[in-house]
């Protein structure tokens, strides 16, 4: 975000805002109203305020060595304290690297490790091979080659449409044809760890390969909730007795709505919940009550094709 909108008092601009907004209300009015642009504005001037908190605090621990204290939840994940550190969004990743005062960080890092967090930065890939090739292709010459002059344009493309773009940077402006990259972290997240967890309890085997514990047959990166999505379908279309409805939810029903109703579900996330999610995504398509009730067919085909996990 600009950082001009940091030092905006959204209560001294909205009389502005709104008169502007009044005298264009004939042509803009029929693209946006009114409070969606407020909301707009100001979802983006607190974004601006984060961004330059995260960046005053950088600018102070600058050239300081520091420790991150870390707790864990009931779940067991590990958490930080404060705002700045790992487990923040893109910018706070990018802005940290390891002091490098211990000769265990300073060993060399395994180059495909490096590569590949350094790629899955700019998106996401089928399988390692696919990564690793895509980054000798579009990167290696232009990072290792330091004395041409790279094309401006072609190095804004890649930045601007990267997935992290912050951290995609970082890996940029610290890498070197050594692949001495030990002090920037390797931050990849683990896809469903609580399904991961379970499938280990459970020697779920099939589900272990679909979360990534182990290795697929055919070396591609699987995708959980893809899998629960297509299965999730299939099982409305059956379980559901009116048609219509199915049909509705199995053309709306997408890879992020599955995933915010799938993941909490196994730390105990309710009906009422579930139907309030779908309401929020679903309710120009359905009615309050066919939203409890594909709350409990998905409830249903959870409890069938994740049999056990509701044990632990």
């Amino acid at each position: 975000m600009p950082s001009f909108l940091a030092f905006i008092n959204l209560v001294d601009v909205t009389p502005l805002l709104r008169s502007l907004y009044m005298q264009h209300n004939d042509t803009i009015s029929r693209i946006v109203s009114y409070s969606e642009i407020l909301q707009l504005l100001s979802k983006n001037i607190q974004r601006a305020r984060y961004e330059q908190l995260i960046l005053n605090l950088a600018s102070a621990y600058e050239g300081y060595t520091f420790y991150l204290p870390a707790f864990l939840d009931f779940r067991g994940r590990i958490y930080r304290c404060g705002i700045l550190h790992f487990h923040e969004r893109d910018l706070a990743r990018s802005l940290i690297v390891f002091a490098g005062d211990d000769e265990k960080t300073n060993t060399k890092v395994n180059s495909c490790a490096v590569i590949s967090a350094f790629a899955f930065h700019y998106k996401s890939f089928e399988s390692y091979d696919n990564c690793i090739e895509w980054f000798m292709q579009e990167l290696y010459d232009l990072i290792n080659n330091n004395d041409s002059n790279p094309d401006p344009e072609r190095l804004y493309k890649l930045y601007r449409f990267a997935k992290r773009p912050f951290q995609y940077l970082s890996h940029f402006l610290r890498w070197n044809e050594d692949y001495e990259c030990h002090l920037t972290p390797i931050t990849q997240d683990a896809s469903a760890s609580a399904y991961q967890i379970m499938s280990y309890l459970l020697l779920d085997e099939f589900l272990a390969e679909k979360t990534n514990l182990i290795p697929s047959l055919d070396g591609k990166i699987q995708d959980v909730y893809s899998y629960i999505s297509n299965e999730l379908k299939s099982f409305l279309k059956d379980e559901l007795v009116d048609n219509n409805l199915s049909s509705i939810v199995c053309n709306n029903l997408d890879r992020k709505i599955v995933k915010k109703i799938f993941m909490p579900m196994i730390y105990g996330k309710t009906v009422m919940s579930t139907a309030s999610d779908l309401k929020e995504h679903l309710s120009h398509y359905i009615t309050h009550k066919e939203c409890f009730t594909v709350a409990s067919a998905c409830f249903k085909f959870w409890r069938s094709r994740f049999n056990g996990m509701e044990s632990f």
